[in-house]
Parts: C-alpha cells; sequence; structure tokens
C-alpha cells in the first residue's frame, strides 16, 4: 500500500514481514503464509495482499493462493487456486485485479497469464500467452500496463494491457539479459534490478549482475540503465523481492 511494503516466504519459510515505507529500520513480523514456501507471487490493492503458487516442502510446485489485509497483522488465509501447482515468479496488479505469470503444462512451451479480482475470493482464470516458453520475470505495472521482463537466457520485455484479455506483446528488451530479477515502479516507470545469468564461458557458473534498469510505462522500446545496487549477495539467490508505494494496485 502508500504506507507499507509486505514480504512473505523464502526457501521453505512462511513467514510474513513488512516495514513501514516512510521510516528507516528493520523489518517487523506480520504472520504466516498457509504453506512455507519460496517463488510465490505477489499482488495487491490498497486493502489486501494476495500470494500465489511456489514451491513448497519437498520442493513440490502448489498451486494455493493466500491473502492478507495489509492494514493489519495476522496469518494468511486461504484465497482460490490458481490453474496450475507452479512457481509464480512474474506477477503486478492493477487497482482492481491480480496478474500471475506461469509456465503451461508439459504439452506447451507457452507460459501462460492468469487473472483474478482482488477483493473477492476464489480460482484465478486464464488472461492469455506469454510472448515465449520462457518463464518471465520483474512484474511491473502502472494503472493500465502490466510489464514483464527478462527470463532464463532472455532478454525480451513484453507488456500486457490489464483491462482486456489476450496475449503479451512486444515492449522492447533489456540491456542485461538475466532471470530472478526483481521490479519496483513508480507510476511513470518500472526499474529491474538483482539478475541472474548463465555462461559456459570459461566455465560453467551463474553470473550475478547488479545493474539497473528502467523503461517508461507510456511508451515501448528497449530499457536504459538507471545506476547500479549498492549491494549484491554471493548466495545462490532463489527469489529475490522488492516493493514500492505506488503501482497499478494503488490508488
Amino acid at each position: 500500500t502508500a504506507t507499507r511494503t509486505l514480504f512473505a516466504g523464502g526457501y521453505y519459510k512462511n513467514a510474513i514481514e513488512f516495514v513501514t515505507v516512510a521510516s528507516t529500520g528493520n523489518s517487523t513480523d506480520f504472520g504466516d503464509l498457509t504453506l512455507p514456501r519460496l517463488s510465490c507471487s505477489s499482488c495487491n490493492d490498497t486493502v489486501r495482499a494476495v500470494w500465489s503458487g511456489g514451491q513448497g516442502p519437498g520442493h513440490s510446485t502448489v498451486n494455493i493462493m493466500d491473502y492478507v489485509s495489509i492494514s493489519t497483522t495476522g496469518n494468511a488465509l486461504d484465497f482460490g487456486d490458481i490453474g496450475l501447482a507452479k512457481t509464480v515468479i512474474g506477477a503486478c496488479s492493477s487497482k482492481t485485479r491480480g496478474f500471475v505469470q506461469h509456465s503451461n503444462n508439459p504439452a506447451s512451451p507457452v507460459g501462460v497469464f492468469e487473472t483474478f479480482t482482488i477483493r473477492t475470493l476464489g480460482n484465478a482464470t486464464e488472461f492469455g500467452d506469454t510472448l515465449s516458453f520462457q518463464m518471465v520475470y520483474g512484474g511491473a505495472s502502472n494503472a493500465t500496463r502490466g510489464i514483464f521482463a527478462g527470463g532464463y537466457l532472455g532478454n525480451n520485455i513484453q507488456f500486457i494491457t490489464m483491462s482486456t484479455t489476450g496475449t503479451a506483446q512486444d515492449f522492447g528488451d533489456l540491456i542485461n539479459r538475466g532471470y530472478n530479477q526483481t521490479a519496483a515502479t513508480s507510476s511513470t516507470r518500472a526499474c529491474f534490478c538483482f539478475y541472474n545469468d548463465y555462461t559456459n564461458t570459461p566455465a560453467p557458473a551463474t553470473l550475478k549482475l547488479n545493474v539497473i534498469q528502467s523503461v517508461q510505462f507510456v511508451t515501448t522500446g528497449d530499457a536504459v540503465d538507471f545506476g547500479d545496487l549498492a549491494y549484491i549477495t554471493s548466495d545462490d539467490t532463489q527469489s529475490p523481492q522488492g516493493g514500492s508505494n505506488e503501482h497499478g494496485g494503488l490508488s
């Protein structure tokens, strides 16, 4: 919301924590998810936060959706289900709906977007398809567009118009390809950061990039350099999280 940012889950953890955006300091305990898991999405409006999918105990993927009321504290409650049990990396929100992306079933290489109404309870429904087979990351939104960036060995940026349904459209390209990135937004700009990339030269290795890239929501085109992260972990980060106090889910 405009006052709080919530973070949930982790490497088979169920903790929900929050920070007050206007202040600095350590995060505070909020409550617990219904199931410990990593790589779940987050969507919200001004009242609710919803987490979808993820990997639960034993590396098993789940299709559950949890929600909380942001202004309070307490444990999450069941919201409904996404269509398939999947990790869900890319997600964004309009003022009324949440949008999540995941890979499709094994018979199809194309990823799908699903949507749900945040103020109600129930299962997500299909919105449309991604442009490629890759899992997309870094979901960001203003009031009209949702933007998703990168993927495994990919640098494509694609967008959806949240008031409609249909296949994503090409937006442009990232400067650096990468996956596992997160996003934060203002009402006009989306920033993507914390990249992993993979190389076989000189030996197979995961590369960690500290670059921050940005795009303007109202245009299409390639990302531009924004700056660099002050710190990047040497750990094998699976699913970094980001947040902001201004995006499509806020009025």
